[in-house]
């Protein structure tokens, strides 16, 4: 209670938030060590069960605003578009450089995890990714086909999609999103009055959902500070160990991945020191939370204050 009060106090003083976002994690990682070490195993489990509380409670907000954030910036990058020309074009250009990039990382995490001798052997997990991987391996043995699996991620009630329920939920509320925001842009041509009041509404609505994630990702120093002491104080030492190497690990192909970036944007003209200072923020926000769609606020804004893009062009490829 008193690292936590130190930390609001922290954000009191105007601390950055990178500082105070690190100041949580090693925090976290010092204190769970000296709890472990110091306290009994009765006072461990009593303390956790309390420092627990907090971490858990910040991985269930951003939990929470992950559909409704997907969900407006789809429609509201599509609706802000002045034509729907360059559309298709823009999003095939973004899908290229996503898969071309997620196929890089994957990579240079493969060789990295062999390289380390990092494996899932031993690995813990919650209740939620047990019954997800049961779901997988039966759908395996049944032998869904690819077709099948488009199928699947047509809603049949956007609105149950929209509660984050069935196995398919994003990807379902991503196309919902899609077609909304593609039929405002044909409304337009014949009802412009009606299409300006929809996109006023979810323009508001987005600015209202960003405002909520925003005052949730304040809480990520307090969050990250739990969820490290949880884990460093309710692992045994093999288990450390083992998180050691993958933490070990992660840094490497993390920062072999800065270095193909840095590559990437020197060939595109762009600095990429000019870069990765501007984005820094978002960057250990990004890392420390792990969550992409709760990084898109801080994207977003990155991208049009310290990178002055006009606001059509950062919410449509950023989503």
């Amino acid at each position: 209670m008193i690292y936590l009060g130190f930390l609001f106090y922290l954000q009191k003083k105007g601390k950055s938030f990178n500082v105070r976002v690190v100041a949580g994690l090693f925090g976290g990682i010092i204190f769970g060590a000296v709890l472990k070490t110091a306290a009994d195993a009765a006072a461990v489990s009593e303390s956790l069960r309390w420092i627990s509380l907090v971490g858990t409670a910040y991985t269930k907000l951003l939990k929470m605003m992950v559909i409704p954030l997907i969900f407006v910036s789809i429609v509201c990058a599509i609706i802000n578009q002045k034509s729907g020309k360059n559309l298709g074009k823009i999003t095939g250009l973004v899908l290229v450089i996503l898969l071309s990039t997620a196929a890089v990382a994957a990579t240079v995490g493969g060789l990295t995890a062999q390289a380390f001798g990092v494996s899932s052997e031993g690995l813990e997990i919650g209740e939620a990714e047990s019954a997800k991987t049961s779901q997988l391996e039966e759908r395996a043995q049944e032998g869904i086909s690819f077709e099948q699996t488009i199928i699947d991620i047509i809603p049949s009630n956007p609105v149950y999609a929209l509660t984050g329920q069935g196995e398919n939920a994003t990807l379902s509320v991503v196309l919902f999103a899609a077609f909304l925001g593609i039929g405002v842009i044909g409304v337009r041509t014949y009802a412009p009055e009606e299409a300006e009041f929809f996109t006023k509404i979810m323009n508001s609505l987005n600015t209202l959902v960003v405002e909520v994630v925003m005052m949730i990702i304040m809480l990520t120093p307090f969050g990250i500070f739990s969820l490290m002491t949880k884990t460093i104080a309710g692992s045994d030492y093999t288990s450390i160990l083992r998180l050691v190497t993958f933490v070990l690990a992660s840094y490497t192909a993390i920062i072999i991945m800065f270095l193909i970036h840095a590559l990437i944007l020197a060939a595109t003209g762009l600095s990429p020191l000019v870069y990765f200072k501007k984005a820094w923020t978002t960057l250990i926000f990004a890392f420390t939370s792990r969550t992409s769609a709760g990084t898109l606020p801080l994207t977003i804004r990155t991208l049009t204050e310290r990178w002055a893009w006009t606001t059509e062009c950062p919410t449509l490829q950023v989503p």
